[in-house]
């Protein structure tokens, strides 16, 4: 394996540390099995990873990208009752509109908008913001 794919190998072998080291040295993010960084942009929005975050470079949709469990970036935040990673998500350009999305292939099935689901869970602060 060549340095330019150990980035995305490392995301998508959810070593998040070693991810975010070659990231941080300028790892080609464009490399190799991209899945990788959506794999470490999950985790960094997980662990409130700014510095992570903000080395990401993501073409114009992939702040919406939906991982196997249907969540978006935005979803997760709302999940993890993070309004300060809702805001920074929505400033990125997250789409507030954007259903969790749950693709089997010639099946797309959609479930619930993360306003929904912030009320669902009684989170008023990130509800205020999803407005």
């Amino acid at each position: 394996m060549s340095n330019s794919d150990a980035f995305n190998t490392a995301g998508f072998g959810n070593f998040y540390d070693c991810a975010k080291l070659l990231l941080l040295k300028g790892a080609n993010q464009e490399k190799g099995d991209i899945r990788g960084k959506f794999h470490v942009f999950e985790e960094a929005v997980r662990r409130s990873d700014y510095e992570v975050l903000n080395a990401l470079k993501f073409n114009k949709g992939d702040i919406d990208y939906h991982n196997y469990d249907g969540e978006t970036a935005l979803i997760i935040a709302v999940k993890k009752n993070n309004p300060e990673m809702v805001k920074y998500l929505l400033k990125k350009g997250a789409d507030k509109n954007k259903p969790e999305t749950f693709d089997a292939g010639d099946d797309i099935s959609y479930g619930e908008k993360p306003i929904q689901i912030a009320a669902k869970m009684k989170f008023t602060e990130i509800v205020e913001e999803l407005k």
